[in-house]
């Protein structure tokens, strides 16, 4: 299957696949060490639940480290409707890669510009009817970077059309989240705008 890979410098971005556990694993006990909560182990990101045709992970890997820096997931979102899929799940970036915010959100982080793309065209590929959201948390006072998120970034970004908010305040799996709708043909016309302007 096409756009499973992306090569950036000495960063790859791929789909997740069984060679790939141990650093997997070593990756987990980094975020437990960093108090990444949603990351600590392989029971926190759903490892077991997250296999096609429910969802899959996709990773960048620091080819130099030999390690996985970073690690997202898509899955159904059968509590939308039965063509949702939830993007960028239990995302989450070790220290060192990150880029500083900026207006244009490519230039902000691997997720949105990698990872993210390579989840929206695969799942295109198996299921072209298929509609895409990403879920932020309303409070967590335990995690700035998430706060961040649904208040600054997600906002920020809608401004630009790539995706809209679609449902506020919504409880999903027990937690208050606001649920975001990405528009792929916008996220895609604006990210080949990115990739073909001078550095």
């Amino acid at each position: 299957m096409k756009y499973l890979t992306e090569v950036h410098g000495k960063l790859i971005f791929k789909r997740y696949e069984p060679q790939d556990y141990d650093k997997l694993i070593e990756f987990c006990s980094k975020c437990k060490d960093l108090n990444y909560h949603n990351n600590v182990d392989l029971k926190a990101i759903k490892f077991d639940k997250m296999v096609m045709p429910y969802g899959t992970f996709f990773i960048g890997i620091d080819t130099e480290k030999d390690i996985i820096f970073t690690l997202a997931g898509v899955h159904r979102l059968p509590e939308i409707n039965d063509k949702a899929w939830r993007c960028l799940f239990r995302g989450a970036q070790l220290p060192g890669y990150n880029k500083k915010f900026g207006k244009n959100i490519f230039n902000f982080i691997y997720h949105f510009s990698y990872l993210l793309n390579l989840q929206l065209r695969f799942i295109l590929q198996e299921y072209p009817d298929s509609e895409f959201y990403i879920t932020t948390n309303i409070e967590d006072n335990n995690n700035a970077d998430s706060s961040r998120m649904d208040k600054i970034i997600m906002p920020h970004v809608e401004k630009t059309g790539i995706w809209k908010l679609y449902l506020s305040d919504f409880v999903l799996y027990n937690t208050r989240q606001n649920v975001w709708k990405i528009n792929p043909d916008e996220y895609f016309k604006q990210r080949a705008l990115w990739q073909s302007s001078p550095s």
